[in-house]
């Protein structure tokens, strides 16, 4: 208690110190240094309200309360930790379910949809909001919330270089909803939504200047990080470092760890010659990034710590060089000059402690750099999963037709078995989970039908439509290097007979250079 007090005051202090100098970037430095050292410290604040509001709701017994409970706690998490802030965002679905709250639901599944997306699912995070404006019966306002939702969604294809041409399409429906928001939201909506270019940039950014000292402690990170990017737009770097600073202290004071502007200020203080703000800073964006778990903050801190570890190397070498110059120097000179003797030593026992506080950071940084690549391979890790299930998903719904088939076929509900057995519903479900699979595969595989072609012979490779990601052919391969091999499982999710998947097989088999390695070569791709 007595820490979080002095730390406030310490901020304050800056804070005032930091108008008091003409907003510098130097000043709000030193309160971000400040807050920075106090990382830890803010940390253990949140863990420890995340932990009573926990143990609050254990105690309680109306879903109401319970309900407020998980929204508080999910709201300290959501920028904080997605993995967390996804399994609170469950558990707020299922009280509002429960207590039939529409209105908290609605807003948990669109919060639900930005998380996913912001971890590499963009997809994923869409087929959410597809979901909700097709189940829930949406007044105006709410319908403009969810095209505002699917604004921000859709503006995290800008980083997907997967399946260019769906990307593209996405990206060009950006402007249309644009220009709806525009209509039917407010100015300061307008403003603080990054995506949105103002027409009047100066007037945007008096907007939220004259706004920031009344909002939410919590909003202020990402309005100062909008603020910096409106002066980036008219070229005014010193009011746009200055705002990225204030973003920083905001964004680790609120331990919020979606937002940029810390990695923005490392890559500035590289240019400005300031190394060792520089390197510590990529060190504490990285640590923010790999706790939010973005995949977008995780490849952007990746390259800044890959910029530190070459120039810590490069110092490293310039100083070691120039430690041997100066000892062989040493070795003619030192009966003649005994005052360039004792300069030299000082000196090198200055460029000595310089490479040991490099050396460390070198480090760091490499350890670093290895849990990045493990980072990666969770990801790969989790796009699996979601490829397993969806096919199982594809099984069980045929399950569940078949069984409902069969219990008809012994009663009077002959109508009721039609509806069933002649409906399209099921199997256009079932080819839109195919479609799903193919996305979801190629993106774990994106060289696969390249891959695949080179085992046949050049007439007989697979050509598909333009429209087309995987055809069945594809598809029983694609199940194959799962290790899906059963025929009778692959015919259940392709829709289609068993004889089929072995004409498909012997097909395949065929047509392939090499007919007796074939299986291990699909695997070994």
């Amino acid at each position: 208690m007595k820490k979080g007090i002095i730390s406030s005051l310490l901020f304050l202090s800056f804070y005032c110190q930091a108008y008091a100098i003409n907003n510098k970037l130097d000043s709000i430095l030193l309160i971000l240094d400040t807050v920075i050292s106090n990382r830890d410290f803010y940390e253990k604040q949140l863990k420890y309200k995340r932990d009573s509001l926990i143990s609050i709701s254990e105690k309680t017994i109306k879903l109401d309360e319970k309900l407020k409970i998980w929204q508080e706690i999910a709201e300290y998490e959501r920028t904080h930790n997605i993995r967390s802030a996804l399994n609170d965002y469950n558990n707020v679905i299922h009280y509002a379910q429960l207590t039939k709250n529409l209105q908290v639901e609605l807003n948990a599944l669109e919060k639900k949809a930005l998380l996913l997306t912001d971890y590499g699912l963009y997809h994923e995070g869409e087929t959410i909001l597809d979901s909700i404006e097709k189940n829930f019966n949406l007044n105006q306002d709410e319908y403009w919330k969810l095209m505002l939702t699917r604004y921000n969604l859709y503006d995290f294809f800008r980083v997907d270089v997967v399946l260019g041409d769906i990307n593209n399409k996405k990206l060009s429906s950006l402007k249309n909803i644009e220009d709806s928001l525009l209509k039917h939201t407010s100015e300061y909506i307008h403003a603080i939504t990054v995506g949105f270019n103002s027409y009047d940039v100066m007037a945007t950014i008096k907007l939220l200047e004259s706004t920031f000292d009344t909002i939410p402690e919590r909003n202020k990170a990402i309005c100062a990080a909008v603020i910096s990017n409106k002066y980036s737009l008219i070229k005014d770097i010193s009011n746009r470092d200055y705002w990225w600073g204030i973003s920083a202290i905001y964004s680790i004071k609120n331990v919020q760890y979606e937002y940029e502007p810390l990695l923005r200020l490392s890559a500035r203080l590289f240019e400005l010659n300031d190394l060792e703000r520089a390197i510590r800073y990529a060190i504490i964006a990285y640590k923010n990034a790999n706790t939010y778990q973005s995949k977008i903050r995780l490849s952007e801190s990746a390259h800044i710590l890959y910029k530190s570890l070459e120039t810590s190397t490069k110092i490293s070498k310039k100083l070691v060089l120039s430690n041997k110059k100066l000892i062989i120097l040493l070795i003619g000179i030192t009966s003649i000059f005994l005052l360039c003797f004792i300069s030299f030593i000082l000196y090198y026992k200055k460029t000595k402690k310089q490479l040991n506080i490099l050396n460390k950071n070198i480090s760091k940084i490499t350890i670093y750099n290895e849990e990045i690549q493990n980072n990666l391979i969770i990801q790969k890790e989790y796009i699996s999963h979601f490829l397993q299930l969806s096919i199982d998903s594809i099984l069980k719904i045929e399950q569940i037709r078949k069984n409902v088939i069969t219990k008809l076929t012994t009663g009077d509900l002959t109508t009721l078995k039609r509806t069933f057995t002649e409906s399209q519903y099921l199997t256009d479900f079932q080819q839109a989970c195919l479609v799903k699979f193919d996305m979801a595969f190629l993106r774990l595989y994106p060289n696969f039908i390249i891959s695949i072609n080179k085992l046949f012979t050049p007439e007989e490779r697979i050509k598909l439509p333009e429209n087309e990601l995987l055809n069945n052919e594809l598809r029983i391969l694609a199940l194959q290097k799962l290790g899906i091999t059963e025929g009778a499982k692959v015919a259940t999710i392709l829709g289609v007979s068993i004889n089929t998947i072995y004409f498909y097989r012997n097909k395949l088999k065929n047509k392939a250079k090499k007919r007796e390695t074939f299986e291990k070569d699909i695997q070994s791709i």
